[in-house]
């Protein structure tokens, strides 16, 4: 039997918190797929080309997370549309710590949806689940992962942020908090990209260039890295695929960077498009498992002429909003006087 426990739905914030689990030491074995469905949820209207919707959330589990679908109202017709997948079951097998979790759902906004997060593993733990978020917002770009996560994410778990442990380097390069593949353990068998938020980059002049900036640290058996950068599409409203522009092999056991290394790269044929940028891990086909502490990252900025780029709203925060209580009716045309500061 599933059981669940904790739920909290505020109708005006939209969030909702809970966790799956059960008694006993393991998922039993005869239950079969289950689902736990989520209230109806309005998402709310982009008013920013360059907003995003994300539902956050925390999960645990074993034997790999399940799957996350959604599904949408049909106002017409006055029914729930069929359900659609928009995360599936990963490689990755035991999160052994709560790990942080983000899928962008930007393309349905302004729409009434529903989720569905379904399990069916057998023999083991379970699957967790806490502190469920929605949020809209223009991304920000911030690369030192101080406050934590930010509006980074990973597509396959692995990645984790938090002081190196046991293993790694013996320090972030910057502050006490950096991100790394398993910060915790050598168990870095898998493939996983970190993905940056969504950033826009300027037009520049001949002089100018644009760079892609970061600190890495890595110890590898047999692992590839890559380092891609994906377009987004302003007609279509769609990203475009992911595009490899540097990448690195290890074949022997235990190479590493020898410390922390800045590493740059030049993004400047990018000018003017809006990018994401991905680390991709990719220890699949180590023979070993990968038993080597992975790749950190730390300080990861896109500069032009040194300084750091960073998304801005189009649209302006209204600070201080006064009405005069003398009106003006004159020549057929009321007159309001009016005191608006915008930030």
């Amino acid at each position: 039997m599933l059981f669940i426990t904790n739920v909290r739905y505020l109708k005006k914030e939209k969030n909702f918190s809970f966790w799956i689990f059960r008694s006993g030491t393991n998922y039993p074995s005869d239950v079969g797929t289950r689902s736990l469905v989520s209230p109806s949820i309005v998402l709310p209207v982009i008013e920013d080309d360059d907003e995003e919707i994300y539902l956050k959330f925390w999960q645990w589990f074993d034997c790999g997370p399940g799957s996350i679908e959604i599904s949408k109202y049909n106002h017409m017709t006055k029914t729930w549309r069929e359900w659609i997948s928009i995360d599936s079951d990963k490689e990755y097998y035991n999160s052994k710590t709560w790990l942080y979790k983000q899928i962008d759902l930007t393309e349905y906004e302004s729409e009434t949806i529903r989720l569905a997060f379904k399990y069916g593993q057998t023999g083991c733990a379970g699957w967790y689940i806490d502190d469920l978020e929605f949020e809209k917002k223009v991304p920000e770009f911030q690369g030192d992962f101080e406050n934590g996560w930010g509006d980074w994410k990973a597509d396959n778990e692995i990645w984790d942020v938090g002081k190196p442990s046991i293993v790694g380097p013996s320090s972030c390069h910057g502050g006490e908090k950096c991100i790394g593949t398993v910060i915790f353990d050598n168990s870095t068998k898998g493939e996983s990209r970190l993905i940056s938020p969504s950033i826009n980059l300027p037009q520049i002049n001949n002089e100018d260039e644009i760079f892609l900036q970061f600190w890495e640290w890595y110890e590898y058996t047999y692992a590839h890295q890559y380092i891609q950068i994906k377009k987004f599409n302003r007609f279509t409203k769609e990203w475009n695929d992911w595009e490899t522009i540097e990448n690195n092999s290890f074949y022997s056991d235990h190479t590493n960077s020898n410390g922390w290394e800045l590493k740059t790269i030049n993004l400047s044929k990018f000018a003017t498009k809006k990018i994401k940028i991905a680390f991709l891990h990719d220890a699949v086909d180590s023979y070993r498992y990968d038993e080597a502490p992975g790749w950190y990252l730390d300080d990861i900025k896109v500069t032009i002429a040194g300084n750091p780029l960073h998304n801005i709203s189009k649209l302006p925060i209204v600070k201080e909003l006064s009405i005069s209580p003398t009106t003006v009716f004159k020549n057929g045309k009321l007159t309001i006087q009016a005191k608006i500061v915008i930030e």
